[in-house]
């Protein structure tokens, strides 16, 4: 337990340190990225850190900036009257609540957010009877379940933590990489 929080401890130190008061290091005869390996430290700290709370409010802003950038089908409209009727009942899971929006756009998709937001394009509403659309939903909300969103927020932390720590050796291949 000691060794878990001190190695907590050190990510953090790593993620408040200043990028421009860097140490300059040389290991193996190539230059390190000090920037490269702080910002590393960085994203492992979120990875670590990252919590239900914080994926809500991410996931929020998202979707309301989705929500002012596409057209929404409200209840008053046939997408949005059926989607009322589908999910009527289905509120909330595991505590939190769930919100359905469809979107009038003419892609073939539907999506779910760790706020519980979930939206389905008209397009596939057009190509699916309630039964079909009702397993959509039904894996959408799976997503929300399993906290999903989380699980890929972790990962593409984690993710670019690894592409910045294997870049970090200036003049290397990794590093042109990583910068591209």
């Amino acid at each position: 337990m000691k060794k878990l929080f001190f190695m907590g401890f050190a990510l953090l130190l790593c993620a408040m340190w200043p990028a421009d008061a860097a140490a300059q290091l040389k290991i193996g005869g190539r230059k390190l990225n000090t920037g490269k390996l702080l910002e590393a430290g960085k994203d492992v700290a979120k990875a670590v850190t990252l919590s239900d709370k914080d994926i809500a409010q991410l996931s929020r802003e998202a979707v309301e900036w989705m929500d002012a950038n596409n057209p929404i089908a409200d209840e008053t409209t046939e997408y949005g009257a059926r989607l009322k009727r589908l999910t009527e009942g289905i509120t909330e899971i595991n505590g939190l609540p769930l919100n359905f929006k469809v979107y009038h756009v003419v892609d073939v998709n539907a999506f779910a957010c760790g706020d519980g937001s979930i939206r389905v394009f008209s397009a596939l509403m057009d190509l699916m009877d309630d039964d079909e659309l009702m397993a959509i939903i039904g894996h959408e909300i799976g997503h929300v379940v399993h906290a999903d969103v989380k699980h890929a927020m972790k990962n593409a932390y984690l993710s670019s933590a690894a592409r910045n720590a294997a870049g970090a050796a200036e003049g290397s291949t990794l590093a042109k990489l990583s910068d591209s």
